[in-house]
């Protein structure tokens, strides 16, 4: 089952993730992967993720780690990582169209973006925390480049949910619009 979608608007890729709440999977990963190099072969100017659902993306299906080897694990991070390096890595602008939630593993995708615009009323959270881990994606790194060390800590450490308006002053969002101007 396709975890996204592949549209053209003129020279703009628009990349829909279509299974809210839209988990941060294997399958999705690898979706975001073949997207941007769909889009690198098309000869796109910029690349546009957004989602489906009232969550942008609700962070990665824990349920997939659950009796899975330390081999097994690492392969699917490995993967995963993937995905974020390829919207990192693209050679056109890739900008993030966020509503609703973002939460944990769901904030990396976007963090890779190089601009992240949120609808009002969307919340951000980097939970990990809240289960002894840490990112696991680069997100804290990604974090400290937008907001600084300090702020990047307080988002890391507290796993506090954050409005889109407090995460544009802290320069992680580029710009909040009204909900019905995101897309």
């Amino acid at each position: 089952m396709s975890e996204t979608s592949y549209e053209r608007a003129g020279a703009v890729a628009v990349v829909t993730m279509t299974a809210p709440p839209n988990l941060f999977t294997p399958a999705l990963g690898a979706q975001l992967v073949a997207a941007v190099r769909r889009a690198r072969d098309e000869g796109v100017r910029a690349l546009v993720l957004q989602a489906d659902g009232p969550v942008f993306c609700g962070g990665a299906d824990v349920s997939l780690f659950k009796d899975r080897s330390e081999a097994d694990a690492r392969t699917m991070l490995t993967e995963a990582y993937a995905a974020i390096r390829a919207l990192e890595d693209a050679p056109f602008p890739v900008l993030a169209a966020v509503q609703g939630q973002c939460l944990a593993a769901g904030l990396e995708p976007a963090l890779a973006c190089d601009l992240v615009v949120a609808a009002e009323g969307t919340l951000f959270s980097q939970v990990e925390a809240r289960i002894g881990a840490a990112t696991f994606l680069g997100g804290a790194n990604r974090l400290v480049e937008r907001c600084g060390p300090a702020r990047a800590r307080e988002i890391v450490f507290g796993a506090n949910s954050f409005d889109a308006a407090t995460f544009e002053r802290w320069n992680v969002v580029n710009r909040v619009v009204p909900a019905a101007e995101l897309r």
